[in-house]
């Protein structure tokens, strides 16, 4: 179990309106609960980064499964192209999971 949040900024980066203000959102290792924060379809994950339909729900049912590395770097390219108004969802939703305050 996570005893900390993985989600951190650069600063620097241009600032969303995310909570912490600092910039665009940098997650240190992506495990199912970062997937599920991202609020993508199963389809949508396997469309945009070509993995298996069994892949992706694997992670979703498991929050701490950890990703591949070689899908890590996809994964930090899906974020970083997200608008601003998505990293601040993303960041609340995972603070929420990490909380326990999202089944």
């Amino acid at each position: 179990m996570h005893d900390q949040l993985t989600l951190q900024t650069v600063p620097g980066s241009p600032a969303p309106a995310a909570p912490t203000g600092l910039g665009s959102p940098v997650v240190m290792q992506w495990t199912g609960r970062e997937i599920r924060a991202l609020r993508m379809t199963n389809e949508r994950f396997v469309e945009r980064l070509g993995v298996g339909a069994r892949a992706v729900s694997k992670w979703n049912t498991h929050p701490g499964h950890v990703v591949p590395p070689e899908l890590q770097r996809a994964m930090d390219t899906v974020l970083e192209s997200a608008p601003a108004p998505a990293w601040e969802r993303f960041a609340l939703i995972l603070t929420a999971l990490m909380a326990g305050e999202v089944a």
